[in-house]
């Protein structure tokens, strides 16, 4: 059954209302737990009371188990003990082939294909490259 015109814009009509809504929603954030927020009322003492869903239900949380709640994160995003010198290691060599692909992408190398041809059935036809070996890529 085709759609006409007008029902196609009273249904865009209705779809940018639900989007319309769904954006309020977001922006004012009830029942959202924040970075902020959970900072403010561990520094305040306060119990945090966060809406939960749709019918008035509420979450209470004390500031002692908000700390619980922050540790492991906190914990998790410093690590300690980690050895850089790998690491520096690896950057190093980066560097040095980086600047080793950059000389070699900006010379032009000659290259002569050749066909050969074969008596044996088993490769009839044989393409080979040869080319002009690059001196300065050692990769050992």
């Amino acid at each position: 059954m085709p759609t006409t015109q007008k029902e196609f814009k009273d249904f865009e009509r209705q779809y940018a209302a639900i989007r319309a809504a769904n954006r309020d929603a977001r922006r004012e954030g009830v029942g959202l737990l924040t970075p902020k927020l959970l900072k403010e009322h561990i520094d305040s003492g306060k119990d945090l009371v966060l809406a939960d869903g749709h019918k008035g239900l509420t979450v209470s949380d004390t500031p002692a188990e908000l700390k619980q709640f922050v540790e492991p994160q906190r914990k998790a995003s410093h690590p300690v003990g980690v050895d850089t010198s790998k690491i520096e290691e690896l950057l190093g060599q980066r560097e040095r082939l980086l600047k080793l692909w950059r000389r070699r992408k900006s010379r032009t190398r000659p290259a002569a294909m050749f066909r050969r041809v074969h008596s044996s059935s088993l490769i009839p036809n044989l393409l080979s490259w040869r080319t002009i070996p690059f001196e300065g890529l050692n990769l050992s």
